[in-house]
């Protein structure tokens, strides 16, 4: 749904697609018409047509812009070319598509043919797909030099590149009820079963993963929020603040975040001074560590833009949860400093070679 939802504002140019072809002419085969306009692409999907503005935008100075034609079936051996060179032949003409049935170098080469026709269709700036070849041979009469049977083609169904099975030509075979020709029928059809039986069995993984998720969600943002209100009333001494779900949909909703600072009106973080956005977020972070304690947290100077009685405030808060968890903190301040019980710093005695120095202010 979050998805569709998504495609619908970059449709309706709300929000900015990955790419866009700029003043482009496009021939609208279903209309008959050139239109002059952008087109807007993101992810790999056309979505919308008109006035545009892209992350990426091309300039196609009033080139045209074509759908690519699909060719549904083709012996590409019987252009005595190999893949490679047949795209090189038919792409710069609009074939961008190709679903291949390789069955006359099956006829010679067996399972080693179609392995060298697919690594061949590998990384070619068009689409080849495969339908594995049903008669190896044709008939029982020929003698060509391969025999695939239905057990030999079950070691390639699975390859990305091979859509099912092709045109069965046996047809005196499957009238007559030949075992051999009906076994590959039988055994593509159990592979379809399979997948979806498999893909009906993974949906409902995922439903039950998600209902659990959004369960858990749900328990552990209660216990954060709550949490978030303790901290931020302790580190401003005063006031209130609250985490709001922005959707229905608990896993992929915004998180709105609504304080208010003693003596302030209710307002979102985004409202405040810097100075009070970064200790909201600091009373965030150890709502989240007060819920999850972590062995060790490192914090690289996330009070340098607190004034100093907010330092302090701070450094109280690091000495009350260090008890369970070891802080490395990265500061300039002077009231972090006083709060820890071993600083670090780094000197320099002789040019051009630093030198650590550690000191123990712990009491024991």
């Amino acid at each position: 749904m979050n998805e569709l939802k998504n495609l619908i504002k970059l449709s309706l140019n709300e929000i900015k697609p990955d790419l866009v072809l700029k003043r482009g002419n496009i021939i609208n085969v279903f209309t008959n018409e050139i239109i002059k306009c952008d087109v807007a692409i993101d992810n790999g999907i056309i979505v919308g047509l008109g006035n545009y503005q892209g992350e990426k935008e091309i300039d196609m100075n009033n080139k045209y812009i074509v759908p690519g034609f699909i060719d549904s079936h083709l012996h590409i051996e019987s252009t005595m070319l190999t893949p490679g060179e047949f795209c090189k032949a038919v792409l710069p003409r609009g074939t961008t598509t190709v679903i291949a049935d390789p069955h006359e170098i099956a006829n010679i080469c067996g399972l080693d043919g179609i392995n060298y026709m697919l690594e061949e269709s590998k990384s070619l700036p068009m689409d080849i797909f495969y339908m594995l070849p049903s008669c190896v041979p044709c008939t029982d009469f020929e003698s060509s030099g391969a025999i695939l049977k239905a057990k030999d083609l079950q070691l390639l169904i699975n390859k990305n590149m091979i859509l099912g099975l092709g045109e069965m030509m046996n047809y005196p075979g499957v009238i007559s009820r030949n075992d051999e020709v009906l076994e590959k029928y039988e055994f593509m059809s159990s592979q379809e079963l399979d997948l979806e039986q498999a893909k009906n069995e993974l949906l409902n993984v995922i439903g039950e993963m998600t209902v659990k998720m959004q369960k858990m969600f749900k328990e552990n943002f209660e216990i954060l929020n709550e949490n978030f209100g303790e901290t931020f009333r302790e580190l401003f001494k005063g006031g209130s603040a609250e985490l709001i779900l922005g959707g229905d949909d608990v896993l992929s909703s915004n998180i709105i975040i609504n304080v208010e600072p003693p003596g302030k009106k209710l307002q979102n973080i985004n409202l405040m001074s810097g100075g009070e956005k970064v200790l909201s977020a600091i009373a965030l972070l150890f709502a989240i560590l007060k819920m999850k304690p972590t062995p060790f947290c490192i914090l690289d100077e996330i009070e340098a833009a607190l004034d100093d009685a907010n330092v302090y405030r701070y450094a109280e808060f690091l000495r009350s949860f260090s008890e369970n968890i070891q802080f490395i903190v990265i500061t300039h301040r002077k009231g972090t400093m006083e709060a820890s019980d071993v600083m670090y710093g780094i000197t320099m005695e002789e040019k051009g070679i630093s030198k650590v120095v550690s000191v123990d202010l712990s009491e024991n």
